[in-house]
Parts: C-alpha cells; structure tokens; sequence
C-alpha cells in the first residue's frame, strides 16, 4: 500500500516472476524501481513444482458425526503419511491428479449455524492440483472429475460419507481471476526456505518498506506467510504508522511511562540534592 512519497495509492495482487514494477502491483513507475530491488523482484518464484489449489465449497444435508465435535472438528488437515505427500507433489509436478491428495476440510456451521440453510449444514474441502494439467488445460469436465475425487478423499478421511445438496468449484482458473495470485497461490508467492522470514518476499522488502518512498508491503507474501493470522497487516501497519510518525498505543504508553519514569527520577534527586544543601 502507497502512503505518499513516489508510490501511487492502492492495493496489489501477488505476481510470479515479471518485471519489476509488475511485481509491485503497478504502483510505481520503472524509473522509480531501483536496479538491485528489480532483479530481486525477478527471482521470486510463485508454481516452480505445477502446484495450484482446488476448493469445493457445498451445501451438505447434514454434518457428520465426526468426533469430538465443535471447535476441534471445524477444521481439519488431512496428509495421512510423509510418503503419501511425497507421492502427491511428484503427482501433480507431473500434472496428474494425486491418487491420495493432502485435504483441509472445514465446516464452517459447526460454529454458526447461520452459515446454513435451516436443516442443513456447510462444508468446504481444499486440495492441491496441478497448474497445468498433462492434458494442457483444465475444461469442466476435468475440473468436476478432480473435485469429486478429492470429495472421495476427505470422505475417506473423516470415515463418513457428505450427501452435497448443491456445490461451487473453484479451480486453478478461477482462483486467477478472483485474486490475481500467480499459479493461483493463496499465499502469493511459494512458502519455499528462500522466501521466509528475512527473505520473505525478497532480503530488499523483507522489512514491509521499500526503497520507494512512501510504498509499504503487506499480506501473505510477506512475513510471516499465508494463512489468516492478521500478523503481516498488523506488523506492516506499525511500521507505517512509524515511518509517519505516528505511534500505535503500545509503544505511545511505553513512552509515557518511561517518560513520566524520568521525571519522578530527576524530582527525586532533586528532593535529594535539596535535603544534602540545607
């Protein structure tokens, strides 16, 4: 996000490898790009292994009973083995449909039951697919095919099976279109070892600044990652906050308190110097 300086106001999706001003969402003119933060910009790798997303959001007759219930079965991550994992990359890197995909499976009106229809309840189960399909492209029939065998999976998994009332896919192609993010990445860019923490997206932007003025970085591509934690808006909005003078409360009530600390001290040695005078 741009706060004044050379860095236009806005919002910006994730990229892949591009150039450099395209992978800051088109917020700043090249002449503004420094020539080490461009090449920096251009070794971030967003599908190096064909990975994208597949989700099936659906509208069940009821949950399953799946125990316990409540918070702890509302969400579920479902990898079985360290083998079968392996199995399912070296799958889809070859742009097949893994036999036994990792799943997260989620039912969101466990919680709240206003997410479902009276009588009903609702589901979604999220799994890796690859971007680019052996066939070339994904088409409908392929897209349908992969969401019912990975409905198959998590089924297996929660030993239950989900009678679908009615269901939206969301694949690779569509994921693009709705956010933007290279490979339909939900985390922008890979959460591979060369892009974490002080890497994370690049050693030049790790810090939630740039060296344009006044443009700041935030969301799943950078530190800490993906995932909804709120941390990368919260750290960046800090370090804006700071940049511009302004304090969050914290840091505004250590500074009181050290403050108010000091002048209790030199009244202190004040009172002190006076009783040693008289």
């Amino acid at each position: 996000f741009g706060v004044g300086g050379a860095a236009g106001g806005g919002h910006g999706a994730g990229g892949g490898r591009g150039d450099g001003p395209g992978a800051v969402a088109g917020l700043v003119a090249p002449e503004h790009v420094p020539a080490r933060l461009a090449r920096e910009l251009r070794r971030i790798h967003s599908g190096r292994r064909n990975v994208s997303e597949l989700k099936v959001d659906a509208v069940i007759a009821a949950q399953p009973p799946v125990e316990p219930a409540g918070f702890e079965r509302a969400f579920m991550l479902s990898a079985n083995t360290i083998s079968d994992i392996e199995r399912s990359f070296a799958s889809v890197q070859l742009g097949e449909l893994a036999r036994r995909p990792p799943v997260m499976i989620a039912f969101p009106s466990s919680l709240e039951a206003g997410w479902a229809p009276e009588g009903k309840a609702v589901a979604w189960i999220s799994t890796f697919v690859p971007w680019t399909p052996a066939s070339g492209a994904w088409d409908e029939g392929q897209l349908e095919r992969a969401a019912d065998h990975a409905w198959s999976v998590a089924e297996g998994a929660l030993g239950a099976k989900m009678e679908v009332v009615e269901r939206r896919v969301t694949g690779p192609v569509a994921w693009v279109a709705r956010h933007g993010n290279a490979n339909a990445n939900p985390n922008h860019i890979e959460m591979s070892i060369d892009q974490l923490l002080g890497f994370r997206p690049t050693p030049s932007l790790s810090g939630y600044t740039t060296p344009i003025e006044g443009l700041f970085l935030t969301g799943a591509g950078t530190h800490p990652g993906g995932g909804i934690t709120g941390v990368p808006g919260r750290n960046a909005a800090r370090v804006a906050l700071g940049r511009i003078g302004v304090e969050p409360g914290r840091a505004r009530l250590a500074r009181r308190a050290r403050e108010r600390g000091a002048l209790l001290r030199d009244a202190w040695q004040a009172t002190r110097a006076l009783r040693r005078s008289s």
